[in-house]
């Protein structure tokens, strides 16, 4: 019993940490810390703006955003739905992002790798 207390307590805890840092990368959009998003991508990340797509490094995907973001400054975001693979170590976003220019639709995808958590794919539609 003890066991299994302690085990559901490590996995809501672990959750939570999950789930908090699922939420950094629209915190990073809105406020421009397009540093802290590099360091989120994985080496190769699938970007997707508007017509654009294509597997790219880190450092083109930022520029990419960057770009994008220069033209389209971030308000503020609304996360509509988000979900997790049964074993915790994918998971997805979707939010509306309110830019000076209009509305977007943003897509994330995410892994987890020995803790920390990484954007494998990065998608913004017209909203």
């Amino acid at each position: 019993m003890a066991k299994l207390v302690f085990f559901l307590i490590f996995y809501f805890f672990t959750w939570d940490i999950y789930s908090q840092s699922q939420n950094k990368i629209f915190d990073y959009v809105v406020t421009g810390n397009y540093e802290a998003i590099q360091q989120s991508f994985t080496q190769q990340v699938d970007i997707c703006i508007l017509s654009y797509e294509d597997l790219v490094n880190k450092n083109e995907a930022t520029a990419k955003l960057k770009e994008f973001f220069s033209k389209n400054k971030p308000l503020q975001y609304t996360i509509k739905h988000k979900g997790n693979s049964r074993a915790n170590q994918s998971a997805y976003i979707v939010a509306d992002l309110l830019t000076q220019s209009g509305l977007f639709r943003m897509f994330v995808y995410l892994s987890e790798k020995n803790g920390v958590t990484f954007v494998n794919e990065f998608r913004i539609e017209k909203g």
